[in-house]
């Protein structure tokens, strides 16, 4: 996740892990980092997959800007569970695909208490049918979220989310979201 790029950018200004780890807080608390950046998309199933995933992230860490950039592939594929059984094709529509993409995060601090975070990233997917057939969806998402520390462990944040799915076969969707919270840290 973003902590361990992070472990591993600060590694040689703080060899102290305990002091590391409390700069990699600080350092996105301040820039009102996500707290992971894009990858796969998640399918839900109650059958054993085998993933088989390969990544890589670039980060860019300024004074007042942080850019990474990350690719990735995965290959889900079914595989005979603890009784020896798969599920039913029936039940099993989304568990066998190949996801391709990658993201572009961009943090900006306007001052020492508020930031902007966008995200954009691109998903492909191609999912194998039971009935030979295949689905490809693409998945677009577009994030820009306000952040602004009100106390030291408070954040209070404003965000505009926009998504959308394109597939062959499936359904699509688009998405269009406002949003506004507090989150606390004990």
């Amino acid at each position: 996740g973003l902590e361990s790029l992070l472990g591993a950018a600060f590694i040689t200004r703080f060899p102290d892990p305990v002091e590391r780890q409390a700069a990699i807080d600080n350092f996105i608390r301040q820039n009102a980092l996500p707290g992971s950046l894009a990858t796969t998309t998640p399918f839900f199933t109650q059958q054993v997959l085998l993933q088989e995933t390969q990544s890589g992230t670039f980060t860019l860490i300024g004074k007042r800007n942080t850019v990474a950039f990350t690719v990735f592939h995965q290959r889900n594929q079914p595989i005979a569970g603890g009784s020896g059984t798969e599920l039913p094709a029936e039940l099993s529509f989304s568990n066998d695909n190949d996801q391709t993409g990658g993201s572009l995060t961009w943090s900006h601090r306007l001052s020492g208490r508020t930031s902007v975070n966008t995200l954009g990233s691109y998903t492909a997917i191609e999912t194998y049918l039971p009935n030979g057939r295949t689905d490809d969806a693409k998945l677009y998402l577009v994030r820009v979220v306000l952040s602004h520390q009100l106390g030291a462990r408070t954040n209070g944040f404003a965000g505009v989310r926009a998504q959308r799915r394109d597939a062959t076969i499936t359904n699509d969707y688009r998405e269009m979201a406002v949003y506004v919270g507090v989150t606390h840290q004990f």
